[in-house]
């Protein structure tokens, strides 16, 4: 196990041009012409397994509106406690014409205070010029939301299924997202990682971070030897 001391580094992953899948691609449009103000409804509706990426693309489309200048808003029910209604009260606060993005909608399953928060806001931007991008681990209609005028409302721009990457495409990730950051990572590399570590996204990308930080600061190629002391 090494001991290294790695540099907290920035790097802006959370793009939209940086979530690779070509599978996603249908996906990744709708939420360009979303954030585009082309869309004739302004709500989506994501779904997907833990680690398929549904928290990189909700924060890349903060970022993106940011950019424009666009008010935004990034709010995991899971954090805030939003099976209780908890802080998702700063809701209220939000403008009518802010994107506002929120992750992890099965967590306000069977609250009916949480559900009628949601559905305010939802009320409010529609009467504004914003948008509303959510989340969740499955479809809209399993996912157990009781009060029905919200999930209509909700799965009225449409839902995309978001397609975890396979290894392949992991693997094209990290080749990606390294070059991204300025550095090459060698075939070899990349298949030592995948035979040797966990293989979710979430735990591969932070490795990547760990192997850009601790190169810079060893002044070191990112060789296998080199990642062994990493990982």
């Amino acid at each position: 196990m090494s001991r290294q001391t790695v540099i907290p580094i920035s790097i802006e992953d959370d793009s939209l041009e940086s979530f690779y899948s070509q599978r996603n691609q249908p996906l990744i449009e709708q939420l360009k012409n979303l954030l585009a103000g082309v869309c004739a409804k302004r709500v989506l509706y994501l779904w997907g397994e833990s680690g398929s990426g549904k928290t990189h693309l909700l924060n890349a489309c903060c970022r993106a509106a940011g950019k424009s200048g666009m008010q935004n808003l990034y709010a995991s029910l899971k954090q805030d406690g939003g099976r209780d209604g908890g802080r998702l009260e700063k809701l209220s606060d939000v403008h009518k014409d802010a994107l506002v993005c929120i992750d992890d909608l099965q967590q306000i399953a069977g609250s009916e205070l949480g559900q009628n928060q949601i559905f305010s806001l939802y009320e409010k931007i529609m009467h504004g010029a914003g948008a509303i991008v959510v989340s969740g681990t499955s479809p809209l209609g399993s996912i157990g939301i009781t009060l029905k005028d919200l999930e209509s409302r909700l799965s009225s721009g449409g839902a995309f299924n978001i397609y975890a990457l396979d290894d392949d495409e992991k693997r094209t990730a990290l080749k990606l997202r390294a070059d991204k950051r300025g550095f090459a990572l060698d075939d070899s590399v990349v298949r030592f990682i995948m035979s040797r570590y966990q293989r979710d996204t979430k735990s591969l990308f932070a490795l990547l971070d760990k192997l850009d930080s601790g190169s810079l600061q060893a002044h070191r190629k990112i060789t296998i030897p080199f990642v062994k002391t990493l990982m």
